[in-house]
Order: C-alpha cells, then structure tokens, then sequence
C-alpha cells in the first residue's frame, strides 16, 4: 500500500510541483480563495470546478485532440500497422502486432480524457505466436507460462495462450508514458511506439494509464496527489505482473515523466514492499527514457567536496 510518508515518492513529487505551481503545500491549506497563477482551464473542462490547476487542464485538452476524434484514433492505430492499400499500400511499422484495452486492475483514466471510463491502459502484442502446445494462435493476448484460469466450477486449467518460456510473448514490457504528468494518454503512446515496440521484440507490451495534473479527484482540496495514485496502482500492477511472468521476465520502463514514474516504483517496492514481503523481487531490466532521473539524487545527496589541499613549502 502506499504511504502518504514514503520519502522517495514525496521528493520526486516535491520536484515535479517545482516545475509548475499544484494546489498543495501551506499556501493553498491558508488561503480558502487559493487560485493557480495561470487562470482556470479551458472552457467546459472537468477540472473546472475545482480549479485545480488550469494550466494543466488546457495543456491536456490540446494533447487530447488527437484521441477526441474516434475515427483519427484508429486511422493512426492502422496508419501503423499498414495502411491497406492506402496511400501508395505501404507496409506499415507494426504489420504484425494489434493491441486490446487492459482494465482498471492496471491503471485508471482521468475525467478529461477520451478513452472508455473502464480503461485502464493497452496491451500491444503479436497478432499470431504458437502456444507451448506447438499451436498457433491467433487474435489473443499471450499468456506466460504455467499460467491458470479457473472455469465457473473453480476448476483450474492451462489457457491455449501459454506460450513456452523464452518464446515471444512470454515477456512484459510495462511502459509509463510521458508528458510531464499533465498531457497524452495511453492510447496516444500506443500508436506513438508501443505497437512499433511489440513489433520489434516480439513481447507483450502493456501501456498503463494514470490521472494526470488536472484530474480534481486527485488534485483538489476534495481529493489526494495524482502521482500518489498513479505510484500506488504502478507498484500493484507491478507486483501482479511478476506473480504472473517472474521477475526475469518483467521490464519496467517509461519516458520522460513516465521515466520517474517507473523509478519511482522501483524505489518503492525496494524500500518498503521488500521488507515486509520478501519474494518480492525486482525485475532484471530497467529502460528509463530521458527520466527526471536527477530528481533521484534528493534522495541520497552527494557527499560534499573534500576541502583542497594546500600545498607545502
């Protein structure tokens, strides 16, 4: 569970709050009237009501153009994976991979965003891979081995989805997305790189999802910290995911604000699930893309320099 006193996650918060005024801290508790210094959003936004920081609202409604739009959404899924015929039949970046939504186990979506209220992010994987079995399978989400369901009598059995381990699809590359915490959305990142990531590993990518900045649930007098809420639910899919692929097989990655995130995470599980649940491992590969990884050293601050020697005569 994550705690409101965990150092590590407070710090980087601390610094992501230096980047751009949020309503927390001293003078918003004091000032019943507390306004963010840039105005209050864009017209008809969710945040409105709160005012939490408009800034943001705005900054998310333009990043969520792209996505408002229901056909340009699937043109750029299909613009990466070929065209079929259009535009001179060219190939496409991710011929061979689709995607699903994940639930709201993996992440939440904000008020402002245009995906379905249930959508918790997207798995990115390969459309056909053959199954431990020798069995290809096509149009399903791979699953690692030794994995079990249940039927409606709790009787458990091996899906056809297992696929052998070291095969394709039976590694997870868990990907936080960017936009320093205030723009884009998981369906954004999925056809920015997260089809083209599938495409080229061969592994199941999942894209979470997370409120952002302007999100009043958690970025309100009313609510709690947006980045406290998306670390809790990074560090529960987390651990699912190595219940489910093992450590070994878990990749924990993201750009930019996303980067933070994903250290974040890390930081967390070490410093507070390990103690209390040892079998609990870390995975084996971290891939921070541009991360706020500089915000890290508040947590361990360098040693000051030594005086300079003087010389002797």
């Amino acid at each position: 569970q994550y705690s409101e006193s965990s150092h590590c996650s407070m710090q980087l918060f601390s610094c992501c709050c230096q980047l751009f005024p949020l309503p927390f801290g001293d003078k918003y508790d004091n000032v019943a009237q507390w306004q963010p210094p840039y105005g209050g959003g864009v017209p008809c936004s969710c945040a409105k009501e709160y005012d939490p920081n408009g800034l943001a609202s705005t900054a998310e409604a333009l990043a969520d153009v792209a996505t408002s739009i229901p056909c340009l959404f699937r043109c750029c899924v299909t613009y990466q994976q070929g065209c079929c015929g259009l535009f001179g039949g060219r190939t496409g970046f991710a011929p061979n991979t689709t995607y699903m939504p994940a639930n709201m186990a993996v992440g939440e979506s904000d008020q402002q965003m245009n995906d379905a209220r249930d959508c918790g992010g997207y798995w990115a994987f390969p459309k056909s891979f053959t199954n431990c079995n020798g069995e290809t399978v096509c149009g399903k989400l791979p699953t690692p081995p030794n994995t079990r369901f249940k039927d409606k009598d709790g009787n458990e059995f091996a899906p056809n989805t297992n696929v052998a381990p070291g095969a394709p699809g039976s590694k997870v590359i868990f990907w936080a997305h960017g936009s320093a915490w205030f723009a884009g959305q998981s369906a954004d990142f999925l056809y920015f790189f997260g089809l083209f990531l599938s495409e080229q590993t061969g592994q199941t990518v999942l894209i979470g999802e997370y409120p952002l900045a302007s999100e009043p649930r958690f970025c309100s007098k009313q609510g709690g910290f947006f980045f406290a809420e998306a670390l809790n639910r990074w560090v529960r899919t987390y651990v699912k995911l190595v219940e489910l692929y093992g450590a070994e097989n878990v990749v924990v990655a993201g750009d930019s604000a996303g980067a933070g995130l994903a250290l974040a995470t890390l930081l967390d599980v070490r410093c507070y699930l390990k103690p209390s649940f040892p079998g609990i491992e870390l995975p084996d590969y971290l891939i921070p893309g541009m991360p706020a990884g500089h915000l890290i050293t508040l947590l361990d601050p360098p040693a000051p320099p030594a005086p300079p020697r003087r010389s002797r005569r």
